[in-house]
């Protein structure tokens, strides 16, 4: 029996902790530099931990300036899910507007993106094209953080609009975010940073009880080092998840933590099973 606390589950957390993530669109270009990614999911037999099995591969594949033009999981009996991404560029190369396709072609989200001209960026998310469509404005700072995201009227008003509130220290730094469904607080997440000004702690908070959900702690660095799953009281931690890192001079993740040869990339770790990350780099010119 596989763990019921997934590594699957806890690394999708991982890439996507932020505001309504599955649908919030990245600032710009956010993986420039990376030519591939491929994840290798593995959980732990509930029966016997020294066991762990392969349960699904990921593939992502960027293109030139660090956006995502495919991804594909598979899992080991050969099922296999594609999403395809198109994009379009101006002429100083930002991007204007962006598909996700399933395998048979079908536009699953659309994202276009306008920049009001004082670096600032304003995103509108379509999601359930074809179906029953929704559309969000999310709304970016000059530094890429999320401002906003508010609900856009397509055929009748949305029930339950979602909102973000931020708050910022008086150095400026994002402090505190609460996001909204409708008039109920749907999640809490505040943030504390180092005397050199990096990210040190992210925590998020159950809506309506104000119990702590998840504690994150950043390295010095900044990159995630421990995530900390807590149970419905906040008080039990579930489950530990340790990030795992190997840095060159120039802070580039060279190779996993176990060793293994021409990896470029970084390990998540739990009692749930193992993820493995590797990485590879364009060329550079």
């Amino acid at each position: 029996m596989i763990a019921k606390f997934s590594a699957i589950a806890i690394v999708g957390y991982c890439l996507s902790s932020s505001v309504f993530a599955a649908d919030v669109p990245e600032f710009e270009h956010p993986s420039k530099g990376l030519k591939s990614r491929v994840a290798e999911h593995y959980a732990t037999d509930e029966n016997n931990p020294l066991l762990s099995v392969l349960t699904n591969t990921v593939t992502e594949v960027f293109n030139e300036v660090g956006d995502l033009v495919s991804r594909t999981e598979e899992e080991p009996n050969g099922k296999t899910i594609k999403r395809i991404y198109k994009h379009n560029y101006n002429d100083k190369g930002e991007t204007l507007d962006r598909q996700e396709l399933d395998g048979s072609g079908n536009i699953l989200r659309e994202w276009k993106y306008d920049r009001p001209g004082d670096g600032s960026l304003k995103v509108t998310v379509t999601i359930s094209v074809r179906l029953n469509p929704k559309k969000h404005l999310y709304v970016f700072d000059k530094r890429g953080a999320l401002l906003s995201v508010t609900a856009v009227e397509v055929d009748k008003k949305e029930k339950d609009p979602p909102s973000v509130k931020n708050i910022y220290g008086p150095d400026g730094q994002l402090t505190e975010q609460i996001q909204m469904a409708g008039a109920k607080v749907k999640r809490q997440v505040k943030f504390e940073y180092s005397n050199n000004g990096k990210l040190q702690r992210r925590a998020e908070y159950q809506g309506s009880n104000g119990n702590i959900a998840v504690e994150e702690t950043y390295n010095a660095v900044g990159d995630i080092s421990v995530i900390e799953f807590y149970d419905h009281y906040g008080m039990e931690v579930l489950e530990r998840v340790d990030h795992e890192y190997k840095y060159d001079d120039s802070d580039r993740m060279l190779e996993d933590a176990w060793g293994r040869q021409k990896i470029v990339g970084r390990k998540f770790k739990s009692e749930s099973g193992v993820v493995y990350y590797k990485y590879e780099l364009q060329d550079k010119k």
